[in-house]
């Protein structure tokens, strides 16, 4: 039995209630038996729990004993392992300092190996060489080799104490170093003869071997001397050679620069090829500054003699005493090719550059030695000259065009049925047109090849400048404005005939409603007039085409790198791009002007008052919209409208250019829609009149307008006045006599609400 203290608290408790409880004497025994039973119970209990605990107690009393002997164990091996462990430190420590012992033995004995090795190479290369010395004909290239092994010797070495005493010999007494400084001083000088007289005999693989031994003998900056010096004498030769094959060529000196910087840039090619396999890039640097002064001075003397050739000083100084355009010409387009020439070198030559100095840079920019030049100074000096050349040529050729070109003539054009005319057709324009296209052309290829943004800039400012004085001024207004004058309303465009007048078909007449503006047979003269008119007209139109293709079609958008291979400096192509579309614009502007005061001109003096008496028979009475079914249907008026239009209007569509044609409807209709309103504000409509004015005013609007549907946009507010008088009455609001908010809201209305009560009062039978 277990001993649970609850249990004995709750027997306690149990026994002290049982003695509360106590009311007779004869009690006390029962309940002392109780308390005597339950104490031996107990008794027995606590003695066996007591066994029980010893036992346990002792159990692990034991246990701990047998732990605390495996520790003890566990600890004696523990310290036998640190002693143990200590011993292998003391040990690999021992080892550590042998291994780092013996590794500087290794090294030691390897560095002595290597000055052996060294020592002897060197006592055996100054052996070699001063027996190839010694030869009749000496292995250079060996020589050379082992000078170049001797130099790669530590200088510890060849001047070490040990070296001064034990590889002098009695062949050879002096001290390594003296030796091999005598042997280079010697070789340089024997190479150097070798290799002029290779670069003489022109021995190209003698040079060549001589050019590659340099390096090694410690004479890298004679060999490029050496070098540079031929390339330059091979330059300044094929430079005497160009020159002496004269010709009657026009453009020999521009082509003998060509050849010349075609040589300069092939040498560079192939010889860098040659110089790279033993020489570094900075020597690469170093020829082509030295090449770059030969080429200098060369290209130089075949400018010089240019210019004493063709006297260039004289030649512009005597631009205006009718110098020969033929020579003229061949001068400007050798200045050009001189300039071209120049600036692809200049290209060339800076991207040689900038990848031998292993440099990156954007934008690329010229080389200071080019700029630095004396033939680059000569080119900007006489930069002015060749912009005046250029531009009096260009001006001269453009007035002598004007003086003998022709103006062709319509009478082919107005053959041309109206059915075949399209947008691509080729109407007639003035041959001045074409001329000055070509000269324009040609000035441009000059200025923009030359690669010079500065010049480029202030060419195109004089040629927009000559194409707006001389050409749309001086040739185009002044001609027009000779012409208005000779624009009456009675002129017919029609065929210009050379026969007498009594040939020519008399002019048919028109009824007598259209006599009091029936077009009188037209004196030839007069037709003349108009035929010019027309033709410098279509010109104008013309030139937007023109000058687009000129200044940008052909040298921005069909051609984009055009640009950047010729101004590759600074992104200079940007510059001369956006001058390009500055000067298009400026011409553009200007054109356009002219042409819109032109097409005025010959409305307002030829067409507007003939059109503006057509407009008037279509309403001449006031009532005359007040139909009946008797005179619905009659638009008689309106037939011989249309007929009327077609004849005067057709043969303009026959003549003119589509701009040009679209732009006279366009002042037509601008002109004539505000009195038609007018017109129509003036009517009384009923019913019928209504329906009848718009089928009227549809015809009419189409007839006006022929095939530019754009233009109808313009009738959109007449439109609209037709279209009110054709509302019901219940679609008006009573108070205000507008349009009720519905009917508003359902349209983008371009009368405003006075406009439209005012139409609807033109209506005498709405209610």
């Amino acid at each position: 039995m277990e001993i649970d203290e609850f249990q004995l608290d709750s027997r306690l408790s149990k026994f002290e209630n049982l003695v509360g409880k106590l009311s007779t004497k004869s009690q006390l025994p029962k309940l002392l038996h109780l308390i005597e039973a339950d104490y031996d119970q107990t008794s027995i209990a606590l003695n066996t729990h007591i066994k029980n605990s010893n036992n346990k107690i002792n159990k692990s009393v034991r246990s701990l004993e047998l732990g605390r002997t495996n520790l003890t164990s566990t600890l004696s091996v523990f310290h036998e392992a640190l002693e143990s462990l200590a011993n292998s430190n003391i040990q690999s420590t021992a080892i550590s300092n042998r291994l780092n012992s013996i590794k500087k033995e290794a090294h030691h004995i390897n560095e002595l190996a290597d000055f052996v090795d060294s020592v002897k190479l060197l006592k055996n290369n100054l052996k070699i060489i001063h027996n190839a010395l010694d030869n009749k004909e000496p292995n250079y290239s060996m020589i050379a080799q082992c000078i170049y092994e001797i130099d790669q010797l530590p200088d510890s070495l060849v001047h070490s104490q040990f070296v001064q005493r034990c590889v002098p010999t009695s062949e050879l007494p002096d001290p390594p170093a003296q030796l091999v400084e005598k042997w280079k001083s010697h070789l340089s000088k024997v190479l150097s003869e070798r290799f002029t007289r290779a670069s003489r005999d022109t021995d190209v693989s003698t040079l060549t071997e001589c050019f590659k031994l340099f390096p090694k003998i410690g004479a890298s900056d004679l060999g490029i001397d050496l070098y540079s010096k031929y390339i330059c004498d091979i330059i300044a030769q094929q430079s005497r050679t160009l020159m002496t094959h004269t010709s009657g060529d026009p453009l020999f000196y521009s082509k003998s620069t060509l050849q010349l910087f075609k040589i300069v840039s092939t040498m560079m090619n192939e010889h860098s090829k040659i110089i790279l396999q033993s020489y570094s890039a900075k020597f690469m640097l170093e020829i082509m500054q030295k090449v770059q002064l030969e080429t200098d001075l060369q290209a130089c003397l075949i400018w010089d003699t240019f210019t004493d050739v063709v006297s260039l000083d004289k030649v512009r100084s005597s631009l205006q005493e009718n110098y020969d355009m033929k020579s003229l010409q061949a001068i400007v387009l050798q200045c050009s090719n001189f300039l071209q020439n120049w600036s692809m070198y200049c290209q060339f030559f800076s991207m040689k550059w900038l990848q031998f100095s292993n440099e990156t840079m954007d934008p690329i920019k010229i080389v200071p030695c080019l700029t630095n030049g004396k033939f680059n100074s000569k080119l900007q000096d006489n930069i002015d000259t060749f912009h005046a050349l250029a531009l009096h040529y260009t001006t001269y050729c453009f007035k002598s065009s004007l003086k003998t070109s022709k103006i062709p003539n319509l009478n082919s054009s107005l053959d041309v049925p109206l059915a075949q005319i399209t947008e691509d057709n080729q109407q007639v324009i003035s041959p001045v047109l074409e001329d000055l296209a070509v000269l324009i052309k040609s000035y441009l290829v000059w200025t923009l090849n030359s690669g010079q943004t500065a010049l480029v800039t202030r060419s195109l400012d004089s040629i927009s400048q000559m194409i707006q004085n001389e050409y749309l001024i001086s040739f185009l207004q002044s001609n027009l404005t000779k012409l208005i004058p000779r624009l009456t309303p009675m002129l017919k465009l029609q065929k210009y005939l050379t026969a007498a007048p009594d040939t020519v078909d008399s002019q048919k007449k028109f009824t007598s409603q259209f006599a009091a503006f029936n077009l009188k047979e037209t004196d030839m003269e007069s037709v003349l007039n108009l035929h010019h008119y027309i033709t410098y007209l279509n010109t104008i139109s013309t030139n937007e085409s023109i000058f687009k293709d000129l200044f940008e079609n052909e040298v921005i958008q069909i051609n984009p790198h055009f640009l950047i291979d010729n101004f590759k400096f600074n992104n200079e192509h940007e510059v001369v791009k956006a001058k390009l579309l500055s000067v298009l614009k400026y011409l553009l502007d200007n054109n356009k002007k002219l042409w819109n005061w032109a097409v005025m001109m010959l409305y307002q003096n030829v067409l507007q008052e003939n059109l503006h008496r057509l407009i008037s028979t279509l309403f001449q009475r006031n009532n005359e919209f007040l139909s009946t079914l008797q005179d619905f249907e009659d638009f008689e008026n309106l037939h011989r409208f249309v007929e009327e239009w077609k004849k005067l209007l057709n043969p303009y569509k026959q003549v003119l250019s589509t701009v040009s044609f679209n732009g006279l409807l366009s002042t037509i209709v601008k002109d004539l829609c505000p009195i038609i309103e007018d017109k129509f504000s003036s009517l009384r409509f009923n019913e019928l009149g209504s329906i009848k004015i718009e089928k009227l005013l549809s015809i009419v609007i189409k007839t006006i307008c022929m095939d530019n549907y754009q233009l109808r946009e313009w009738f959109k507010k007449l439109t609209q006045m037709c279209l009110l008088l054709g509302f019901e009455d219940d679609q008006f609001d009573p108070n205000t006599q507008d349009l009720k908010d519905d009917v508003l809201n359902s349209l983008n209305w371009l009368l405003i609400s006075s406009e439209r009560i005012s139409v609807r009062q033109q209506r005498v039978d709405k209610r």
